[in-house]
């Protein structure tokens, strides 16, 4: 069935859209000029930015009428342009990344010694003795991959332990992030048409463009990316390629650049591997492996040292694992939560090689993996879950919309609500407040029994 052209939208429709973005455009320079006085911003101004964002996103998904791939592009990167003026918002990772850079420029191994051990060092630049002072964990090793260590180093280049190199290379990634998802929703969109095998409601939301719109203006994806120059967005980038090309060796490559950006990748890389022929897995190997031979030959096993650390002895905003953690301890509380889920990854491999069927009619959850289920399950399970950490869940959610996926992303704000944004709660430095778990479990919850609860009525196709 061949795609027609889709009716120009009302004029209302345009005007709901405009004045939502115009609305999150103030939204976000607010955050820009609190970002940017001498004390942090509240956490209370913050989440109050946050959900009004959210909200006025919320109004620009609402109806049915398409909207304009022009005007989803504008005001992304309206929002982008104001969040790289901007300043890191609630976070200081970004003093990690400018360190790394300038040890990969003078000594080419950053993973060779933590900061911790350059304070005192008389041959520290001045320029740089601010960016060492201001680094977390300073007796850990960096956990940044090798991918993430490129970018450093040009960074670094550009400008010495200045970061709107990074932030202008990390929103270059968004963008191509974006585009790469709009040549994915076509090729959805043509084989849905084709083989007539979507549900109305979904293949609705696709081809009004409402998937690039929740992607687009994601303000969880604005404050990590645009505002506080997370990298989480280059491996991003990269699955989102290995889910878009076709060719086998391709996918293989992108893969593996995605794993060496960042090792949560691997969850969805070993799915897409294993459709591959297995020639291409060597490809994936010989990858990895020439991104870490540099520090290997330097007697540095990259990021594994840090990451070995974070596994062992890290807990943030967990939520079962912590739970188990009170009962059992945190040592059987990680096996039962790593074994566990190992069931469910392997029962969805299982079940994902299965829908691999070449001569059954493609549909849509036998082209692309659950990222959502993959990665909210890991978080669900997880001992640490940063709020960037979600914007994997991103792209998975915004082509499977479930009210439990969008209401996470929307929630995880609330985490920022710690010990070190919280002055005078006699918390720790990153301890919660009972509420805060409260909330994200909660909401999560109820968003997520809302579809079994209440019937929804769907319009025959």
């Amino acid at each position: 069935m061949p795609i027609t052209r889709v009716a120009r939208p009302p004029v209302s429709v345009l005007w709901k859209v405009d004045a939502a973005g115009a609305l999150s455009a103030c939204a976000y320079v607010l955050l820009l000029v609190l970002s940017r006085s001498k004390q942090d911003v509240h956490i209370a101004a913050f989440l109050g930015i946050m959900f009004t964002a959210w909200a006025l996103l919320g109004l620009a998904c609402t109806g049915k009428a398409p909207i304009p791939a022009t005007r989803i592009w504008l005001w992304a990167i309206v929002f982008r342009i104001i969040g790289f003026f901007g300043q890191p918002v609630l976070e200081d990772d970004w003093y990690r990344y400018l360190w790394d850079g300038a040890v990969f420029a003078t000594t080419g191994n950053p993973y060779d010694q933590p900061p911790g051990m350059f304070f005192g060092d008389p041959d520290v630049p001045p320029r740089l003795q601010p960016i060492l002072d201001g680094i977390n964990h300073p007796d850990v090793p960096t956990i940044y991959g090798p991918v993430c260590q490129v970018v450093f180093l040009i960074s670094y280049w550009i400008a010495p332990g200045k970061l709107w190199p990074l932030k202008l290379m990390f929103i270059g990634a968004d963008l191509v992030a974006l585009g790469l998802l709009a040549s994915m929703v076509k090729n959805i969109v043509a084989r849905l048409f084709t083989y007539q095998r979507a549900a109305p409601g979904l293949l609705g939301w696709i081809v009004s463009n409402r998937l690039l719109l929740l992607y687009a203006w994601c303000p969880l994806l604005i404050k990590e990316v645009s505002f506080t120059a997370h990298p989480d967005i280059l491996g991003i980038a990269f699955l989102i390629a290995a889910l878009t090309v076709g060719r086998p060796r391709s996918v293989a490559i992108f893969c593996a650049l995605a794993v060496g950006t960042k090792i949560l990748a691997g969850l969805i890389a070993v799915l897409l591997l294993m459709r591959l022929p297995k020639r291409n897995w060597l490809t994936f190997g010989a990858v990895l492996a020439g991104l870490y031979f540099p520090f290997l030959v330097q007697g540095s096993f990259g990021d594994w040292a840090a990451l070995r650390q974070f596994v062992g002895s890290w807990e943030f905003n967990s939520t079962l694992y912590g739970v188990m953690a009170i009962w059992m301890g945190t040592t059987a509380a990680k096996v039962i939560c790593a074994a566990l889920f190992l069931i469910f990854y392997v029962l969805y491999s299982w079940k994902w090689l299965r829908l691999a069927d070449p001569h059954s009619a493609p549909r849509l959850c036998e082209a692309l993996p659950r990222g959502d289920w993959v990665f909210g399950v890991f978080f669900l399970l997880s001992a640490v879950v940063n709020p960037w950490y979600l914007l994997w869940m991103l792209p998975f959610v915004a082509i499977f919309p479930t009210a439990a996926g969008i209401t996470a992303l929307v929630v995880i704000s609330v985490a920022y609500a710690h010990g070190l944004n919280l002055p005078g709660s006699n918390l720790g430095p990153y301890d919660h407040p009972t509420w805060v778990r409260v909330v994200e479990v909660v909401t999560i919850f109820v968003a997520g029994s809302l579809p079994y609860l209440v019937p929804v009525r769907q319009t025959r196709a």
